[in-house]
């Protein structure tokens, strides 16, 4: 995240604050994952 480095492994929860650069890398080929998205109704349009 950003500039950090952050390890994972099966069954862990990462989570990205909105607006943060973000990627994953060296996870192999049988990567699964669920995405959710929480928030106030309306996103970043209701600030």
């Amino acid at each position: 995240m950003g500039d950090e480095t952050v390890p994972f492994a099966p069954g862990d929860f990462i989570f990205v604050p909105a607006g943060m650069p973000h990627r994953f890398r060296d996870f192999g080929r049988s990567m699964t994952c669920w995405v959710m998205f929480y928030g106030p109704e309306g996103g970043e349009a209701g600030e």
